[in-house]
């Protein structure tokens, strides 16, 4: 059997996100380009192990291992078919990955951004959308699915709440997390906007929230949508535009780190960790954990109530 055929066959029994299927594609194309290897019964230990020093070579140690987790999955199902006798992989090692500070924005820099685009006679078409849209991943802290994902059915005006829904969730839950003040009227205004193009509010509850179709009919947006690879390519060309690295993860970052060193410094911030771990949508508190970056002068008091000796 060839390794595409084992693909289609664990497509057509499992029940897989789009995103998903798209990263198992794209592990095993990567696989046969660089290896040549197509067949099954050609795996074996030393390809991927040869492999595994290829994709080292030009990637990181999480793309190794991201590349890896997938051919487990793949191996695991196809000895469970009977297809294989072993699983190859299972025995070569992930790459191990060092405990690097998250990537984020700096808040001045966003801030600047934020008013470039809001300027009249932005450089950046649309800008004021564009605007909403980074608002709103730094205010909520959403991943990039599921702020292609939103609807506006998905936003309690009344209540300010936002339900993110399952559908869009990488954990496969929903949950509600607050609409923050400095966010309601931006979104007011989109979707006042996004009705005052449509001619009506029927049929709005279902359409996307960031749908930038509505605004902009120009040739490259072929898709009715807007789709999270437009989403974080425009992000990195205005970024580019104000000499800012900017994408919807960095914003995610750039949200949990800035909360969780505000509730590292301040005794008065009204939530804990749990609650920050609800926002971000994370089933381990670790991963929450490591959005906490210790300022050093946090680090010179604990060392400080030392007793003298």
């Amino acid at each position: 059997m060839q390794l595409n055929e084992l693909l289609d066959l664990y497509f057509s029994l499992k029940i897989l996100r789009p995103d998903t299927e798209k990263g198992y594609r794209t592990t095993c194309n990567t696989f046969m380009a660089d290896t040549g290897v197509r067949e099954l019964e050609k795996l074996d230990e030393s390809v991927f192990i040869r492999w595994r020093q290829q994709v080292l070579a030009r990637a990181c140690e999480t793309t190794w291992n991201s590349y890896r987790r997938n051919f487990r999955v793949l191996m695991t199902f196809a000895v469970k078919r009977k297809l294989l006798q072993h699983n190859p992989i299972e025995d070569v090692a992930p790459a191990p990955v060092s405990n690097l500070k998250k990537k984020t924005v700096n808040v001045e820099s966003l801030s600047r951004v934020i008013a470039g685009l809001n300027k009249s006679g932005s450089p950046v078409k649309n800008g004021w959308f564009w605007s909403i849209c980074i608002k709103t991943l730094f205010y909520t802290g959403m991943r990039r699915r599921q702020l292609v994902g939103l609807r506006w059915k998905d936003i309690d005006f009344e209540k300010n709440l936002i339900h993110l829904v399952a559908t869009t969730s990488k954990t496969k839950r929903a949950w509600e997390i607050p609409l923050d003040p400095r966010l309601y009227n931006d979104l007011l205004y989109l979707r006042k906007e996004t009705t005052r193009v449509l001619g009506t509010r029927k049929g709005l509850p279902k359409c996307q929230v960031f749908c930038v179709q509505i605004f902009d009919d120009r040739i490259r947006f072929t898709n009715d949508h807007l789709t999270g690879e437009q989403l974080t390519g425009i992000l990195r060309k205005i970024g580019q535009h104000y000499s800012v690295a900017l994408s919807p993860h960095r914003l995610r970052h750039t949200f949990g780190t800035e909360v969780a060193n505000a509730m590292s410094q301040n005794e008065d911030v009204p939530f804990g960790i749990r609650a920050l771990q609800h926002q971000l949508g994370h089933t381990n508190i670790s991963t929450t954990l490591g959005y906490i970056q210790p300022k050093p002068e946090q680090q010179r008091q604990i060392v400080d109530s030392l007793k003298t000796i």
